[in-house]
């Protein structure tokens, strides 16, 4: 069982080289059948030229610079980008910056070893920019329960056999979608590349930066189960380069400004989704 791990890069960053190595070492720890894909997409060209002593002597690692801006301000470009490129079973699509450890790797590889789960998602911390101050992203004794992949899609919509709220116990409309909740981290999610053709690949062209959350719902409402592991064994690191900081750029503002309200498209996509289910 091979990972594809896309770190996708787009912009200069003096942690960028850091994570590289970081991830390599927790890759080679593991001891794991991996492919390390440095994802440029469209940004700028000098970013080889800080990585290139930490890459040149690893031959699981390729550098990819795309002539095509797959992220638009959308999402991180490697998630379409680097489809083409992927030679694993299991896809792990992260950030710029954000660090791994071994054991992240090595409880996903031992959960994909039941062929019925379809991914694993991990509690990690956030830190700083030098990965201090490490707070939990979740609260540790919070355990999700993804082997019930269709109960969680109804928690996170708002859905309710009853008309009793699962998580506010308040009265809701009965059997309908009431809200939209993600609850699972993206750099800290991987996945099986087969659920590309069952369910087919990402929509940031539809669901703009909340493809990532539209995806993880699909594969709940299709009934793909997974794993989350409660400990936090990844580091989300928070610098003036991370990707969520970007996100308050001039530009990614003015898309904003423009944008459709993505989450309530969301919903209103499942919305129709579960009234033609329950028919």
């Amino acid at each position: 069982m091979k990972i594809s791990v896309i770190q996708n890069v787009w912009k200069r960053n003096p942690y960028i080289a850091e994570t590289i190595e970081y991830n390599l070492i927790a890759l080679k720890n593991a001891q794991v059948d991996y492919q390390y894909i440095i994802f440029n997409d469209k940004g700028d060209k000098k970013i080889l030229d800080d990585i290139k002593p930490v890459i040149e002597d690893e031959p699981n690692v390729l550098y990819h610079y795309s002539e095509t801006n797959f992220g638009d301000g959308k999402c991180t470009g490697g998630w379409l980008g680097a489809i083409p490129l992927i030679e694993g079973d299991i896809v792990h699509n992260t950030g710029q910056d954000d660090v791994f450890v071994a054991d992240f790797y090595k409880h996903a590889i031992s959960y994909f070893e039941n062929p019925e789960i379809m991914f694993y998602t991990c509690n990690g911390y956030k830190t700083d920019e030098n990965l201090n101050n490490q707070t939990p992203i979740f609260d540790s004794r919070i355990k999700f329960d993804y082997l019930n992949p269709l109960e969680r899609f109804k928690e996170w919509f708002g859905i309710s056999d009853t008309g009793i709220d699962p998580w506010f116990n308040t009265q809701i409309p009965p059997n309908q979608v009431t809200r939209a909740n993600n609850m699972i981290n993206a750099p800290g999610t991987l996945y099986r590349i087969s659920l590309h053709d069952t369910i087919g690949p990402p929509s940031p062209d539809k669901f703009f930066g909340t493809c990532d959350f539209e995806y993880w719902a699909r594969i709940l409402f299709y009934g793909n189960k997974g794993v989350h592991h409660c400990d936090p064994l990844w580091l989300y690191r928070t610098s003036d380069y991370s990707h969520h900081r970007e996100a308050s750029s001039d530009k990614f503002e003015a898309i904003k400004d423009h944008r459709p309200p993505y989450m309530e498209k969301i919903k209103q996509k499942y919305s129709k989704l579960w009234v033609e289910k329950m028919q």
